[in-house]
This record gives structure tokens, sequence and C-alpha cells, in this order.
């Protein structure tokens, strides 16, 4: 199983990496996927993954986007991958929370111990699987995977 992290904090990253690792998970890119633009790329450019694990804090080159929202571009993009958005900084803020799960994540708060991140995975597989677009989102959805096919032409 492949997984892709969004996470900016190298010792939390090789943290994450190594959980992940014992749970059978293949990370790629471990040391290079750390901003909002560089998990857009990733996402977009590369095979889909079987697990997203963002960081709602990363650095983003867009002052108004975070890991949520990333999370949403990647619910988009990648509909049968498990989500899962993480925060230490937003400790009991529910509409970070919120806004992960209206992209069909699950929300988990860091620190992250294997156990915990096994059933996070879980729950976000399931959320994964009964996700479905409503109208206007699947017309952003037609409308960015023409813009990804077009970006895959050049």
């Amino acid at each position: 199983m492949r997984a892709v992290v969004v996470e900016d904090a190298p010792e939390l990253r090789d943290s994450i990496v190594a959980a992940l690792g014992s749970l059978g998970y293949t990370v790629d890119d471990a040391d290079s996927v750390w901003t909002f633009d560089m998990g857009v790329r990733r996402i977009a450019t590369r095979p889909p993954p079987d697990l997203l694990l963002i960081d709602v804090m990363i650095p983003s080159e867009h002052p108004d986007m975070d890991g949520a929202d990333l999370a949403k571009v990647a619910r988009l993009t990648v509909p049968s991958a498990a989500i899962v958005v993480c925060s230490g900084v937003l400790r009991g803020d529910s509409s970070a929370a919120g806004r992960a799960r209206s992209a069909g994540a699950v929300f988990l708060e860091k620190p992250i111990g294997v156990r915990l991140l096994e059933v996070a995975i879980a729950e976000a597989g399931i959320l994964a699987a009964k996700w479905s677009p409503d109208e206007g989102t699947a017309a952003r959805l037609d409308a960015y995977r023409a813009a990804v096919a077009g970006c895959h032409g050049r």
C-alpha cells in the first residue's frame, strides 16, 4: 500500500513515516512533500496513493488555504484514497475537523500513536467508500480533471 505524507516538520514526518511503515505502507517522497502546492502537484501527477496524511498547518503559497483544503483537492482527485488530516496546533478546533470531514477525511490530533493512526486509517477508508460528490462538487471535479489533463499534455 502506498501513502503520501504532507507534513512540514521533519521530526514529525519521520515518526509518521515510521508508524506507517509498521502498518505496511510505503511512503512516496517521504522527504519532499511538505507544502500545499507540492501536495497538489504530487497528487495530480503521480499514480494515486492509497492513503494521504495531511497536516492542517502546512505552508501554503495561498494564504487562505491549508491542509483541510488540500484534503478537498485530494478527495476530488483520488476519490478512493483514505485521507487523514492532522494537527497538533488546532486542538479542539471543530471547524478544522468539520472541514476535514466535508472532504471525506478523518481529523486526528497530534501526537499520533501507531494504534490511533491505524484506527483513523480504517475510518478514513470507510469514509472514502461512502463519499460521493454533490452537484456543485461534481462540476468542480470535472473542471479540475480537465485542468489536470491539460497539465499532462504539456
